[in-house]
């Protein structure tokens, strides 16, 4: 049976040689337009008006390359930022070349210019299309990627100078990094979404979802993370075995979590969390990069105390919170409220002497300093 396998191979590939060798040349590729070249020519120079003028003189003239050339001169306005004039001209490629190779790439740039123009609803429909469309695995990333850049546009606050821009919708957002997270896509991008996905629905006011989805990334992504406060595997003190390496947002996470739990008043966990997070980033002798992280926990460690409101039992230790931050953060503007809360603590605590001594302290500006700017005025 082998024998006679390796012989109908053989003379399998005797035909195809004879076939080949019979065979007539290949035509020549056709002539490429030359308004087509000067137009692609003109893309690559960024001279955008002169690609407009020479692509809708290949489209005039009708010929094989039509639809090529509607797509390009789509690109050159969309880079010239003509939106409206880049949506028309591909809705022209939609109609007069239905099969055409360049349909789906002038859908991407149609939804990509509708983004620009905010509309983000007309964006979301093609991108809602083109995702059930794509559905194999080899393209899951490249679609993802697309979902993820709309989500990012979604749950981006406009600038204070960009008054037309509308407000972010995080709900929306949180919705689309869920589908890119349903796809088939690799670890590091899965690490990226995953912690804006629980970022989002952070934003949107949704603590109690935020504190599940953020341990779920912490679970995922952290080697050190070791369950909830005060659940089973956390007393247990161990580690995971063989951890994957930790993402590049495990100390936000972090973070963010415990910040999550202080809005769902979560105090005592919230703060245990934050301790462990200032005492990780020490074990790991950690940059300049993770200074802001530093004093924004211990800031926060402040709040669980409930400053300048702390219940009799938590006094003491909502006091040596606020000195803490003021020993390490002296020049930080949230300084001025730290001092000047230990001196009301005192007060409302009926110890006098305490909150004279905290008084003259914020007075003499001992152990903190006066931001400078804007930052004067501003309210925590």
């Amino acid at each position: 049976m082998k024998t006679l396998h390796l012989v109908s191979l053989s003379l399998l590939f005797s035909t195809w040689f004879a076939t080949a060798a019979a065979a007539p040349k290949a035509p020549k590729a056709p002539k490429v337009d030359p308004n087509l070249q000067a137009g692609q020519a003109a893309l690559r120079a960024k001279d955008y008006p002169a690609a407009v003028a020479a692509l809708e003189k290949a489209v005039a003239a009708k010929g094989k390359q039509a639809d090529e050339a509607l797509y390009l001169k789509a690109l050159a306005q969309y880079h010239g930022k003509l939106y409206d004039d880049c949506i028309g001209t591909l809705g022209q490629l939609a109609e007069h070349h239905p099969k055409s190779v360049w349909l789906h790439k002038g859908r991407f740039l149609k939804a990509n210019a509708f983004v620009q123009k905010r509309d983000y609803k007309s964006a979301e429909a093609i991108y809602e299309t083109e995702a059930a469309r794509l559905l194999s695995a080899a393209r899951k990333q490249d679609v993802a990627s697309v979902i993820i850049h709309f989500a990012d546009a979604l749950a981006k606050k406009p600038g204070k100078d960009d008054l037309k821009a509308p407000p972010p919708n995080y709900g929306k957002a949180y919705n689309l990094y869920n589908k890119a997270l349903a796809m088939e896509i690799g670890r590091d991008l899965r690490d990226a979404v995953m912690f804006k996905k629980a970022r989002a629905i952070q934003q949107a006011n949704n603590p109690a979802q935020a504190i599940k989805d953020f341990r779920a990334y912490l679970v995922e992504f952290d080697p050190d993370w070791m369950g909830p406060v005060g659940s089973a595997a956390r007393a247990s003190g161990l580690k995971k075995e063989n951890p994957a390496a930790a993402g590049k947002h495990s100390l936000a996470a972090r973070f963010h979590l415990a910040e999550a739990q202080l809005k769902a008043n979560q105090l005592a966990a919230g703060r245990v969390n934050l301790e462990d997070l200032l005492k990780l980033i020490t074990a790991q002798k950690a940059d300049d990069a993770q200074a802001k992280l530093v004093a924004d926990s211990r800031w926060s460690i402040i709040n669980t105390y409930r400053l300048p409101n702390s219940a009799a039992h938590e006094l003491e230790l909502g006091i040596k919170a606020a000195r803490d931050f003021l020993k390490q953060h002296t020049d930080d503007p949230r300084s001025v409220y730290a001092a000047w809360w230990i001196a009301q603590v005192y007060h409302r605590a009926g110890r006098s002497d305490d909150a004279i001594a905290a008084y003259n302290d914020f007075i003499a500006k001992k152990n903190h300093k006066l931001p400078a700017g804007d930052a004067l005025t501003a309210i925590i």
